[in-house]
This record gives structure tokens, sequence and C-alpha cells, in this order.
């Protein structure tokens, strides 16, 4: 399956693939059987957009990048809003025409949400449209 997900700039995309490289303050991680070995994503990039402008999320020094693996049985914290957990397998950044048009459409629903009362279903619509 392909998701989305926001990366911090300073970490590689292979840093995706490995718990203890996402997650390296986290001490149950040392043992390579326990811990998290899945990465929280939405299933769209428009359910990206809505989930930012929502939680109010300032992706500062992140990207958003593609995801490519499997979909984890287990449900995330935001799962009600879209939020998925997958096992990635591949992984590269949005293009640059992409990602531009991502952050305006992120400012764009965040004044919709925050000022004009919108809903998560309503900012997801919009942001299929805007994307």
């Amino acid at each position: 399956m392909i998701a989305y997900c926001f990366q911090p700039v300073y970490r590689t995309l292979d840093a995706l693939f490995y718990s203890q490289l996402r997650h390296p303050e986290d001490p149950d991680l040392a043992y390579p059987d326990s811990g998290r070995h899945t990465v929280s994503a939405y299933a769209s990039l428009s359910d990206l957009a809505a989930y930012a402008a929502c939680n109010a999320v300032k992706p500062i020094h992140s990207r958003p990048c593609i995801l490519e693996g499997s979909r984890s049985g287990d449900e995330g914290i935001y799962s009600s809003w879209g939020e998925i957990l997958v096992v990635p397998t591949s992984a590269r950044w949005l293009d640059a025409e992409l990602e531009e048009r991502f952050f305006r459409a992120v400012d764009a629903l965040f004044d919709l949400y925050w000022l004009e009362g919108w809903t998560w279903d309503q900012l997801r619509e919009w942001a299929r449209e805007l994307l």
C-alpha cells in the first residue's frame, strides 16, 4: 500500500525502516523484538494535510514523504482521523511541485478549521480538491 507521513529532514528516509533510528531514546527498542516497528501515516496526501491543519502541526524541519509497505493490524491514536500504521518497505520524498501544493493546501485548511469551524470530513474533501 501507499501512505504519506512527515519525516524530519535531519534524518534520512532510511530511519523510517529501523525503529531504533526513529525512536533512539526509547529504552524498550534496545530489544529488536520489542517496541514499535510501524510508522504513523495517512492513506492519502489529503488526509495528511487535514491532519496537519486540525492538529496545528507545523512540520518544522520536516517534509512529507511517500511510503510503500504493509498496513499494520494495530490502530494509531488518530485512527478516527485517518491515521494508519504502516510497516514501510520503501520511502521517497514528494516532488517539489507537489510538496509546494501540499503546504499551500495545509495553510488553507488550517484557516478553514480554526477560523471557520469546518469538520474533519469537510477538510478532507476540500484537500482532495486542492491536491
